[in-house]
């Protein structure tokens, strides 16, 4: 019970098919991957064509994207957040017993993703971003001392921390953008100024349940 038992002939019938693909690019054909038939591989035809433009067309017309200006600006706005959290990260450093130049180095990132990643940036929406921490300071740290510092800032408004959501987030107005700012604390001992991604699996390694579910 519980044995794996080898299935006679899979090697055999991969290589058939492995094969039968070679042989099918060889003669031009289309190759075709997994199960199931593809449901067209003809080209749009020009009424497609004409409907694909008209959508395109309309969500212009009902969903405009947000103006350039307008993009600079959320991004100088974050640039402001993101030297809000700097000097938290600081003053952090300093309070776990750091010296001056070790805590000034101890750094910090703001990512941002959702459709403000993307680049569809709507009129009006708001602005998902992740703060990444260093490994001495910690997400209770991120509610009781970064609010505070939030709540005094006189550009933020609407400041709501929400600590005990399953992905704790503080959700606020800054120079009236709206942010919805989550929380990742990395096995880091300080967090690089040069650090644009976090797709390095090392990075990854031993984080908490809740960092984790941020980062997703």
């Amino acid at each position: 019970d519980g044995a794996i038992v080898p299935v006679q002939g899979d090697g055999a019938a991969g290589d058939a098919d492995a094969a039968k693909q070679q042989e099918e690019r060889e003669m031009g054909q289309p190759v075709r991957f997994g199960v199931t038939e593809p449901i067209s591989l003809g080209l749009p035809t020009e009424a497609e064509l004409a409907l694909t433009a008209q959508l395109q067309e309309d969500m212009r017309r009902d969903a405009p994207l947000e103006v350039q200006e307008n993009l600079r600006f959320r991004a100088s706005v974050l640039l402001e957040l993101q030297s809000v959290v700097l000097k938290w990260i600081y003053e952090a450093s300093l309070q776990e017993g750091m010296d001056e130049e070790t805590a000034r180095s101890a750094g910090a990132r703001i990512f941002t993703f959702g459709s403000y990643r993307l680049g569809l940036v709507a009129p009006g929406s708001d602005v998902d971003a992740l703060c990444v921490a260093p490994r001495h300071v910690s997400r209770e740290a991120f509610f009781a001392d970064l609010v505070p510092k939030l709540r005094e800032h006189p550009d933020v408004k609407d400041l709501t921390p929400v600590p005990d959501a399953y992905v704790p987030i503080i959700k606020m107005k800054l120079q009236g953008i709206e942010i919805d700012l989550l929380f990742a604390r990395l096995m880091l001992t300080q967090v690089p100024e040069d650090l644009e991604s976090l797709m390095d699996d090392n990075l990854l390694r031993n984080l908490d349940d809740k960092t984790v579910r941020s980062l997703n």
